[in-house]
């Protein structure tokens, strides 16, 4: 099992735009999240290239009903200076700052498992497989 925290970076967070500009935020909200998820998948292509590991799955706090949100902090205490190493921080209720930030776990997984089949926010943009109850059942109970 591999920990992980990545950011798009205070840099992208701070650019200064007025709020008012609809377009010029959308853009760069697009822009921040193609920047994460193609940091996350490199970090899951070199944890596989790097530990021989053919399949792997990712699984965040929050994003399943057993492994709540808050549970963010214990995650964070695995790194050390993590907010003055890659610039994220945690409020109180558990939500990173810079917003475009995840962290989770990725470990082996030989059943092509993804989290998305048991997370139950159906209406999540990055959902990536179908919600399977049954499977949630197996993997929650």
């Amino acid at each position: 099992m591999y920990p992980f925290v990545a950011t798009v970076g205070k840099e992208l967070e701070e650019l200064p735009i007025t709020p008012k500009d609809m377009m010029m935020n959308f853009c760069l909200d697009s822009i921040k999240t193609v920047v994460l998820v193609t940091a996350v998948d490199y970090l899951t292509e070199h944890i596989k290239e790097k530990y021989n590991i053919p399949k792997i799955a990712l699984l965040n706090p929050g994003e399943v009903e057993d492994w709540i949100i808050t549970q963010q902090k214990p995650l964070f205490h695995l790194f050390k200076d993590i907010e003055e190493r890659i610039g994220v921080s945690l409020t109180a209720g558990g939500v990173m700052k810079p917003i475009k930030s995840r962290s989770g776990i990725v470990f082996p997984n030989d059943t092509g498992f993804l989290s998305c089949q048991i997370c139950t926010q159906l209406k999540c943009p990055g959902r990536r497989a179908k919600y399977d109850p049954e499977l949630q059942k197996q993997y929650l109970a």
